[in-house]
């Protein structure tokens, strides 16, 4: 029971703590209400940007649940999901893009005692969501039609774009093949 009073009244000392900053910037000037005001015909499209943002969260998270799974650590898709918003939280907050990979590796690595495995696996998500973008470019491009190519820059650009994609499908194989013969943590560094 002192367990749980000690970390209701850190939470109630956050909260003031959170609640007081808030009415200190407010009664300062430094933070002007109208910037929170939603627009009342902006709130279906607000509310539908927080789903589809969500929506994409929930799908880049089961899609390291995934990867996970086959280099044999096995969390629940919740817990999966958990570790995908804290590293989605450090992305958009920390210095560097990496702050997400970091904190998730962190916390598979300690859900499962092997840190090589969960860097292995945080690597691979890392490249499958690479060739996802990489290939969505190049849809993209297809749509747009032949026009784009009568541009030099577009053009090398092209061929960079078909060349990574060429590496990180040969890598993702090669670190398949590497699974299947029992050393999972090369299957994001293709070793």
């Amino acid at each position: 029971m002192r367990a749980d009073r000690k970390r209701l009244l850190f939470f109630l000392l956050k909260a003031g703590l959170v609640a007081g900053l808030l009415a200190w910037l407010v009664h300062s000037r430094a933070l002007d209400l109208r910037y929170f005001h939603v627009a009342v015909g902006g709130l279906p499209w607000l509310l539908l940007g927080i789903l589809c943002i969500a929506a994409s969260i929930c799908l880049t998270g089961t899609r390291y649940w995934l990867i996970l799974r086959q280099n044999g650590i096995e969390p629940p898709l919740a817990y999966a999901l958990r570790v995908e918003f804290i590293g989605t939280f450090f992305n958009l907050c920390s210095l560097g893009p990496l702050g997400g990979d970091v904190a998730r590796l962190y916390y598979m690595a300690r859900f499962s005692g092997s840190g090589p495995t969960a860097a292995g696996a945080t690597a691979a998500d890392r490249m499958v969501g690479l060739l996802a973008l990489l290939l969505l470019i190049l849809a993209a491009l297809s749509v747009a039609g032949p026009e784009y190519l009568e541009e030099p820059a577009l053009r090398q650009a092209v061929g960079v774009i078909v060349g990574v994609v060429a590496v990180v499908v040969g890598l993702v194989v090669l670190g398949l093949a590497r699974v299947r013969a029992g050393r999972p943590a090369a299957l994001g560094l293709g070793l």
